[in-house]
């Protein structure tokens, strides 16, 4: 089974009984999740398939309520509890020290609930631009519409301007950060933005009053 079909099912059924995660608890006590996780990724990793069934099943609950907490809808913590797990599975391999698997899964995780955090502010601060271009513009059907608007816009964008935009608004670097990064002049990452935004509200605002 693929790891992400194998991940959606193990996420989606109710736990059966498991024989290995049984024994797993007969070794470790039942209180000490920490110690758990680590001897399932040990396990794991010297080639029994099952530890990664316990490690998910262990574990999802706890994630699951670490990402709904970050993120406030219950779809979306789905989503990106399921992509957690599938970037653990191909990670774990390479992870040195097993005795830091709970923290490096509360790592993971989070990292993917900052991420899309600033998708939304950067798709709010797009809006908020071309609202403030159009007084009052044709609204899309749906939330989904305006996103499929917003995502199309930006990429779009010629590849250096969106450079710009993305490092700035995604990944919330600042401007001479940006500079740093990119090994251009700080005038130049304004001018990039300022063109990149200027864009993305003409690009908004024309395919809203279609």
């Amino acid at each position: 089974m693929l790891p992400s079909l194998m991940i959606g099912h193990l996420l989606h059924n109710p736990f059966p009984g498991n024989v290995f995660r049984n024994r797993i608890r007969d070794v470790v006590p039942a209180d000490d999740f920490p110690h758990r996780l680590a001897r399932l990724a040990s396990e794991h990793r010297m080639g029994h398939p099952e530890a990664f069934d316990g490690l998910v099943r262990e574990s999802r609950e706890r994630i699951f309520s670490m990402l709904l907490r970050s993120v406030k809808d219950p779809g979306t913590a789905e989503d990106l509890l399921q992509e957690t797990y599938v970037r653990a599975y191909r990670g774990l391999g390479s992870l040195k020290d097993t005795q830091a698997c709970e923290r490096w899964l509360y790592q993971i995780a989070g990292n993917l609930a900052k991420d899309h955090l600033r998708r939304l502010q950067v798709e709010r601060r797009v809006l908020r631009d071309a609202e403030a271009v159009e007084e009052a513009p044709v609204a899309p059907e749906s939330g989904e519409d305006l996103r499929a608007l917003i995502l199309q816009a930006v990429d779009e964008l010629p590849d250096r301007h969106r450079e710009v935009f993305l490092l700035r608004e995604v990944q919330g670097l600042g401007h001479a950060e940006i500079a740093r990064t990119l090994g251009v002049p700080e005038g130049t990452v304004w001018s990039r933005l300022s063109f990149a935004r200027k864009t993305l509200q003409e690009k908004l605002r024309a395919r809203m009053d279609r």
